[in-house]
């Protein structure tokens, strides 16, 4: 099934019977046949995965689906053609958090820009504006459709120890 145990399962709005899922599958329940469609197929480049990467139908564009990898994607045509719509949207460097143990922080990956986009928002009212969340803290905005992107607020909770 698409999206197996994991993943966002979104069904199509213009086709019944249709959904999307995991990394990207589309699956036609009417046949069972399901069909991969990564937009990172197409597009040069290392994307960073985690569990569960957002994939979502805009509210306002029922043709228009959403997913996200360390940059947003965008496909108006069911997947079979995908925009890289936006950069990377993670930190730089998002370090070392405070609330982690010495033995833990000094396993810490050291790797520069690590995280991925966990969450999009589209608009339910204004065409273009997306929200979209980093597992490292940022929060992002564009509202118009990818061209520009702005940290509308960034702040990672402080953890206290017990």
């Amino acid at each position: 099934m698409a999206g197996d145990e994991n993943g966002y399962i979104a069904p199509d709005p213009v086709n019944p019977g249709v959904i999307f899922g995991g990394f990207v599958e589309r699956q036609d329940l009417n046949n069972e046949q399901i069909q991969e469609m990564p937009p990172t197929l197409a597009h040069t480049g290392s994307f960073r995965r985690t569990w569960t990467l957002p994939l979502v139908f805009s509210p306002l564009d029922s043709h228009v689906l959403y997913f996200g990898s360390q940059i947003l994607f965008r496909t108006e045509d069911g997947g079979n053609s995908w925009q890289a719509i936006s950069p990377d949207l993670t930190r730089e460097d998002p370090g070392v958090p405070a609330n982690l143990d010495p033995t833990t922080a000094a396993d810490a990956p050291i790797a520069k820009r690590r995280g991925v986009i966990y969450t999009i928002g589209p608009s339910y009212v204004k065409a273009g504006e997306i929200w979209v969340g980093t597992d490292d803290g940022q929060i992002q905005l564009t509202q118009d459709e990818g061209k520009t992107f702005g940290t509308r607020w960034v702040r990672l909770p402080q953890s206290r120890s017990c």
